[in-house]
C-alpha cells in the first residue's frame, strides 16, 4: 500500500503526497496506472476523447441528444429529434434548429446540470477541433482552456453542491434570526438615526461626548457602546 509522506495545500485543495513500494506488486500496478493517467492527460486529443466519451454517456443515459454536429427540434413536452428527422414530432414545435447546448435545456435540463455541462463540453470540444484543423492554434488553445474550466466547474458542483446548499440555508436562517432579534436593515437604520439625533441635540447643548452617549443610551434603553458605535459609523461614512 502507498504511504502518505506529507500533504500540500490546505482545506478543500489539500493533497496527499504518496510513496509507493517498488517491491510490492499492487503498488507497481498502481504506479503503472498513475503513469498511464499522466500520459493520457499530456495530450489534448487524448483528454478530449475521454471527456467526449463521458459527456455522451451522461446525455445518452438521460435519453438526450449527444451529437454536437447537428441541430435539433424540441417540442413543448421535451421530445426532440434531429432537424432532418420528423420522428416523434406530431406536436407543435416549440423550438427548431437548436444547437446541442441549447436543445438540452429546452428538454428540461438546466445548463448547470450534469447533462447541461455535458452538452456544453461537447460543443466546445467540437469548436476546438475545428480551430485546430484550421491551424488556428491560439483559438484552439483558448477553447481547450475553456473546456478544462467548464469540466472543473462541473466537478466542483458535483462534489460541493450539497454542502453549499446547506450553507446557504444556514445563512438564510441566520439572517432571519438577526432580523427577528434586531429588526430589518431599515429598522436598524431608523433606530440609529434616532440615536444620533438625540446625541447631536445633547452635544449642541454643551454635553460632553461620553456623557452624551450615556444619556442617549439611557433614553433608548441600550448600552453606551451602541451609541458609540453609531457615532463611529457615521464618522467613517
Amino acid at each position: 500500500m502507498p504511504k502518505i509522506t506529507r500533504t500540500t495545500g490546505s482545506g478543500m485543495t489539500e493533497r496527499a503526497v504518496l510513496k509507493f513500494d517498488p517491491t510490492d506488486t499492487d503498488d507497481i500496478q498502481r504506479m503503472i496506472r498513475a503513469a498511464i493517467e499522466t500520459f493520457e492527460r499530456s495530450s489534448f486529443d487524448r483528454v478530449s476523447r475521454k471527456l467526449e466519451m463521458l459527456a455522451k454517456q451522461i446525455l445518452e443515459s438521460a435519453g438526450l441528444p449527444s451529437d454536437p454536429a447537428v441541430s435539433y427540434l424540441v417540442t413543448p413536452d421535451g421530445a426532440w429529434a434531429v432537424v432532418d428527422d420528423q420522428m416523434y414530432l406530431d406536436a407543435e414545435l416549440h423550438n427548431a434548429d437548436l444547437p446541442l447546448d441549447l436543445a438540452v435545456p429546452f428538454c428540461g435540463y438546466p445548463s448547470d446540470s450534469a447533462e447541461g455541462y455535458a452538452a456544453r463540453v461537447l460543443m466546445l470540444l467540437q469548436k476546438a477541433r475545428r480551430q485546430q484543423k484550421a491551424g488556428s492554434i491560439d483559438e484552439a488553445m483558448a477553447l481547450a482552456f475553456e473546456v478544462g474550466a467548464l469540466a472543473n466547474e462541473a466537478g466542483m458542483k458535483d462534489l460541493f453542491e450539497a454542502d453549499f446548499l446547506v450553507g446557504a440555508k444556514q445563512r438564510a436562517i441566520g439572517h432571519k434570526a438577526l432580523e427577528k432579534q434586531h429588526g430589518t436593515p431599515e429598522e436598524r437604520a431608523a433606530r440609529r438615526g434616532a440615536y444620533l439625533q438625540e446625541y447631536d441635540r445633547l452635544r449642541a447643548n454643551g454635553v460632553r461626548k461620553t456623557l452624551a452617549c450615556e444619556l442617549t443610551a439611557e433614553k433608548f434603553r441600550v448600552s453606551a457602546k451602541t451609541i458609540q458605535r453609531a457615532v463611529k459609523l457615521r464618522s467613517s461614512e
